[in-house]
C-alpha cells in the first residue's frame, strides 16, 4: 500500500502545510521555546539507552515486534487510532527469536511524517507543494512518526524502536519519551542520560 513520507529537512518541525505556508496561524502541532524532555521534538543525549525489562519474542518470520498500551500486539494487529511501537531486529528467522533483558544504546533519533495509505487514498481537496497533493479538506490524517536508531550486541541484535501517532494534520505531533515508555509498558523504557530517572 502507498504511504507518502514528509522529511523533517522539508517541513518540520510543523506539521505539514501549516508552517510552510503560515496560512492557519498558531497551531499545536508548531514547537516554541526550549526543546525539553517533556517536548516531542526532544532527541535523547548520547549516553541515553532503550533498556528491555523483560523477554519479548519476535514471531518467526519477522523483523519486529509491536507494543501498544503498554503490550505486546500481535502480528500487525494494532489500532491505528492509538499510539504504538515497533521493536525492529537486524534479521528475521524462521522460528520465533526472543529479545532478552538488556540495555541497548541509542545511537540517534529521527522525526518524520507519512501521509497513511487510507488517509492518502481519501484526500478530495488539496494544494500542490512540491509536487505532492496535501489535503485541506478530507482525509487529513497524518502519521507522526519517532524512529530511535540502537545499538543491540545481543543476538538478535535489535536496531531500531519505531513509534507511531496517527493524528490531524493540522495539530498532532510526535509521542514525547513518557508517552513512549507507556507504549513500552513493563517491557521496556528510555533512559535518558543525565536526567536522574532510575
Amino acid at each position: 500500500m502507498r504511504s507518502l513520507e514528509v522529511g523533517k529537512s522539508m517541513f518540520a518541525p510543523c506539521a505539514v502545510i501549516v508552517c510552510v505556508l503560515g496560512i492557519l496561524g498558531s497551531v499545536s502541532g508548531c514547537q516554541s521555546g526550549p526543546v525539553t524532555e517533556s517536548s516531542p521534538y526532544f532527541d535523547a543525549p548520547p549516553g541515553s539507552t532503550l533498556e528491555m525489562l523483560k523477554p519479548v519474542e519476535i514471531p518467526a518470520n519477522s523483523w519486529h515486534v509491536d507494543f501498544q498500551g503498554g503490550e505486546v500486539s500481535e502480528a500487525n494487529a494494532v489500532a491505528l487510532y492509538r499510539p504504538f511501537c515497533k521493536l525492529h531486529i537486524e534479521s528475521n528467522a524462521s522460528g520465533p527469536q526472543t529479545v532478552s533483558p538488556q540495555l541497548i544504546q541509542i545511537t540517534g533519533m529521527s522525526h518524520y511524517q507519512r501521509i497513511p495509505a487510507a488517509a492518502f487514498a481519501s484526500l478530495n481537496r488539496g494544494i500542490q507543494i512540491a509536487s505532492l497533493q496535501v489535503t485541506l479538506g478530507g482525509g487529513r490524517d497524518m502519521d507522526y512518526i519517532t524512529e530511535i536508531q540502537l545499538s543491540g550486541k545481543t543476538s538478535p541484535a535489535v536496531n531500531r524502536l519505531i513509534c507511531h501517532n496517527v493524528d490531524d494534520a493540522l495539530t498532532g505531533t510526535y509521542l514525547t519519551l513518557a508517552q513512549i515508555n507507556d507504549v513500552l509498558g513493563l517491557y521496556a523504557r528510555i533512559q535518558v542520560a543525565g536526567s536522574g530517572a532510575g
